[in-house]
């Protein structure tokens, strides 16, 4: 562990923590605001700061985050790779690579980030000779994303919490969980933010809607909008709290922007790679034409996950019956698509439909279509010998509706097919690749 430091030696870097698989917001950290990408915001603000001698990315090995890399290799900074499922080891690279002595984590959301305050922080770390710094009891601030803590904080995480969930993913939410861990110390407030504000941060395509229209009435180009700026704006302005509208379509079928669409399919071996093509097409549309995250559910071999790994996606491997049941539970889907030989009966579909805004099978033949919302199918015999009495599934057959590949430089499509189910329709009827 780190002595205690010569003050006028103290060495502070910021670390984003930044990956392009969320799911409510695939790829939100180059996503443009006033033309400039949200990464390009936090960067340039947090180089106003004058306590910090550099800054660093840490994004994941997953080949999804290349583009994070080009982009920070475009712009000359410093960029760490490690485990997407390890946080805390990704911070410990940066540390050392920059030999930090301070580092101020940094959340790839927070587009605002307000040097000064930072600074502020920073300088009660120092000061006080703490390892972690909060504000003191009852202070609010309006501000997000930037926690400061010390290099002996961070080895001890790494010698004694490293096996920890929460250490691993949220690194200074440890501190919190455990306030005897390391030494906190506490910063009075920062007049300037020292009041509750709207939550600034982008997690949606309404969120990123929103502060690009904040930047609009500000009339204020990248990096200009302060947050006390905004927080000004919002406080003359009341009625621009108020949440943006989602879409022009409200109805179940139709909630469109964000949500998560969780990808039932077969792959690999006995079943070959046909599902896991056609739906990773889909997947793109889904993600790329209209915002919606996308994790794949995959029964069959792992060779068969490379192609949706390689695209961007989350793939979980089901390896028993009750592991998509679980896998929904755990991640509330908005909706639902099954393309597969294999899956569940109808009634697990019934009770897997429960909460799920739109469900809907591929070239299935099996009963379990009977409790599906939508059914898709080529205009084969096979297919229009169906029987569907008894049920509320609308089949669609027809050549229109069967997924043969997805032309991702094709006009934008009709208006109509705007709401998620007409999106994967249209997905379904785009031409051969």
């Amino acid at each position: 562990m780190r002595p205690t430091y010569a003050r006028e030696n103290i060495r502070v870097v910021a670390v984003i923590q930044a990956r392009m698989g969320s799911r409510r917001l695939p790829g939100n950290v180059l996503k443009p605001i006033a033309g400039r990408p949200l990464l390009w915001h936090i960067v340039y603000r947090l180089k106003a700061c004058r306590l910090l001698e550099d800054i660093a990315v840490a994004t994941s090995a997953n080949d999804a985050d290349e583009a994070i890399v080009e982009w920070c290799n475009a712009e000359g900074i410093t960029v760490v790779r490690g485990p997407e499922d390890d946080v805390l080891a990704r911070y410990a690279q940066a540390a050392e690579k920059l030999d930090a002595d301070i580092i101020v984590r940094v959340s790839s959301d927070s587009p605002f980030i307000d040097a000064g305050f930072v600074d502020h922080l920073v300088a009660t770390l120092i000061e006080q000779d703490g390892d972690y710094v909060m504000l003191e009891d009852g202070e609010a601030s309006a501000h997000e994303g930037a926690d400061p803590f010390s290099r002996r904080a961070l080895d001890r995480l790494m010698m004694d919490a490293a096996h920890d969930s929460c250490a691993r993913e949220h690194v200074t939410g440890y501190f919190r969980l455990h306030p005897e861990f390391v030494k906190i110390v506490r910063a009075p407030a920062y007049p300037s933010l020292a009041r509750k504000g709207r939550r600034l941060t982008i997690d949606t395509p309404d969120d990123l809607a929103f502060i690009e229209a904040l930047h609009a009435r500000l009339d204020a180009r990248a990096g200009e909008a302060s947050l006390a700026d905004l927080l000004l704006l919002l406080e003359r302005e009341p009625d621009l709290k108020a949440a943006p509208p989602r879409s022009d379509y409200n109805s179940v079928a139709g909630r469109m922007s964000g949500g998560l669409a969780l990808i039932r399919c077969d792959g690999g071996g006995k079943f070959g790679y046909g599902h896991v093509k056609r739906m990773v097409a889909l997947a793109r549309a889904l993600r790329d034409r209209e915002g919606i995250g996308v994790l794949f559910a995959l029964n069959g071999s792992e060779d068969a996950a490379a192609p949706i790994r390689r695209a961007g996606f989350e793939v979980a491997m089901l390896r028993g019956p009750s592991d998509l049941e679980t896998l929904a539970d755990a991640n509330t889907p908005d909706i639902l698509l099954l393309d597969g030989r294999e899956g569940p009966s109808r009634a697990e579909l019934e009770r897997l439909k429960r909460g799920v805004a739109v469900t809907a099978v591929i070239d299935d033949g099996h009963e379990r279509r009977l409790a599906a919302d939508y059914a898709y199918y080529p205009p084969v015999p096979a297919a229009r010998a169906l029987e569907w009495s008894g049920s509320a599934t609308l089949p669609r057959l027809g050549w229109e509706w069967t997924l043969l590949g997805l032309n991702p430089h094709a006009t934008p499509w009709p208006r109509r097919w705007r709401c998620w189910i007409a999106l994967c329709a249209s997905a379904l009827s785009s031409a051969p690749a």
